[in-house]
């Protein structure tokens, strides 16, 4: 088992937001017109998303933001381009070569707006892995048998589909370091350990498994490194006010979960460091301090051994 948390201290919830995208979206929103700058800057998200955002050099006013997303295709058969048409509409334009997404803004006609555009392109990505999910919670009790399978990385996967009444959410990942799995393993059990508590007795359960899930055996690929951890969303979590709590959440659970683990490792790195040095302070401690002792001859001389 992991340490327990200091009193006072949890669990860090990782923000949607870009922060770097955010931030130079809104500098050029907030530089007066007659000295804007140019700019062309690419930036990395999480699962190898990268943006590219630049202004015409000619009219630096017409600032564009394109965005490269392995899974693109597969969430806009899922309703990604519903979401893309309801945050953009107008705004989207012909995509730019060695991308998936290119939304061009007029830093001026739209300044009354930019509020609203820097957070809706800041949470472009997380808005886009969760129509999927949102597509089967509309969709409820009638979301038919489909399993919704996004490959939002390399080699790993997350699957959508209504069981019964519920919703279910499996993310297929992979853990490259042995390490990371021995504390992810005690992370995803502390998961399920955690609705013992009557006071979490509402919130979605949670397994893990090394093998594929039942639901997902015939979609899931075969004898992988992958390991699989699902969420079950019932009634109350994807109706009222706890829809878009949910539907905005569990995108972000993969981020969630590895930035604990790197966590979680540097804290036990930090704990063995410091116990060396404690142990090492209790060696020093027991060297005997062995000082020789002056010798004289008869007549008063000092003399040394040699």
């Amino acid at each position: 088992r992991l340490p327990p948390a200091s009193p006072g201290f949890a669990m860090i919830i990782l923000s949607p937001e870009h922060k770097i995208l955010e931030e130079t979206i809104r500098e050029r929103f907030n530089e007066p017109s007659d000295k804007r700058e140019h700019v062309d800057v690419r930036l990395a998200d999480f699962d190898d998303v990268v943006y590219h955002v630049h202004s015409d050099p000619e009219n630096k006013a017409k600032l564009t933001v394109s965005m490269s997303y392995a899974c693109m295709g597969e969430l806009k058969k899922h309703g990604a381009d519903k979401v893309i048409q309801e945050k953009f509409g107008n705004n989207v334009t012909a995509t730019e070569p060695g991308f998936d997404l290119s939304i061009l803004f007029d830093l001026d006609a739209e300044k009354d707006k930019a509020d609203a555009i820097i957070r809706d392109v800041a949470t472009l990505k997380r808005d886009l892995l969760s129509a999927p999910i949102r597509k089967v919670i509309d969709a409820m009790p009638n979301a038919g048998s489909e399993v919704i399978s996004i490959p939002y990385r390399a080699q790993e996967a997350l699957y959508v589909l209504q069981s019964k009444e519920n919703v279910v959410v499996i993310f297929g990942m992979t853990f490259k370091d042995p390490g990371d799995l021995v504390v992810a393993q005690v992370f995803l059990k502390e998961f399920a350990e955690a609705r013992r508590d009557a006071s979490l007795s509402r919130s979605p359960w949670v397994s893990y498994s090394p093998t594929p899930p039942q639901e997902i055996k015939a979609v899931a690929p075969q004898n992988t490194d992958l390991h699989y951890v699902s969420f079950v969303l019932f009634s109350h979590h994807y109706s009222g006010p706890a829809k878009e709590k949910s539907i905005a959440a569990i995108p972000t659970f993969r981020n969630y979960l590895h930035y604990h683990i790197k966590c979680s490792k540097a804290y036990l790195h930090m704990r063995m460091r410091k116990r060396v040095t404690n142990w090492l302070q209790v060696l020093n401690r027991a060297k005997s301090d062995v000082t020789e002792k002056e010798k004289k001859t008869m007549s008063g001389k000092t003399f040394t051994r040699k």
